[in-house]
């Protein structure tokens, strides 16, 4: 018996590759400091963000809700501002912007939609770091990241 799917998100190790060995390093180590999480936990981390910025810019119309775990990681890989903004021409032809969402207060359940999207959409996910969703009504929730360009 043959199984088939229509995945077409790349493996993990390729989205890794999104950014040189040497930016990743730099983002996850500056990520693992400032933010007291393990190095190891910091790079799954940007391996998150970087399959939720591919997903977004490859699939126009959806809006991805990071935990605040993998969100920060996120934060961190924009203020590298020259490669955040090369890995977004590259990705999605224009800037991927980060949309505060002040005050959300919504329990989790866009992140959980998220996860289920990026599943629908064939990418592997951390399971753990998508179910850390404790802190999704923090002072500085995300309201997500979508492929629109501002008007």
């Amino acid at each position: 018996m043959t199984v088939t799917t229509d995945r077409t998100a790349p493996p993990v190790p390729a989205l890794r590759e999104l950014i040189s060995p040497e930016l990743f390093d730099r983002v996850a180590s500056r990520a693992a400091v400032e933010h007291s999480m393990p190095a190891e936990m910091a790079e799954r981390s940007l391996t998150q963000s970087l399959t939720m910025l591919h997903a977004i810019a490859t699939h126009r119309g959806t809006t991805i809700y990071p935990p605040r775990v993998i969100d920060v990681t996120w934060h961190m890989l924009i203020l590298h501002t020259a490669d955040y903004i090369a890995l977004c021409d590259r990705l999605a032809g224009h800037y991927l912007h980060h949309t505060p969402a002040d005050g959300a207060t919504d329990g989790g359940a866009n992140v959980r939609a998220s996860a289920a999207a990026l599943r629908d959409l064939g990418y592997e996910i951390d399971e753990e770091l998508w179910a850390m969703i404790e802190a999704t009504n923090c002072e500085n929730a995300c309201g997500g990241c979508d492929n629109k360009v501002p008007s």
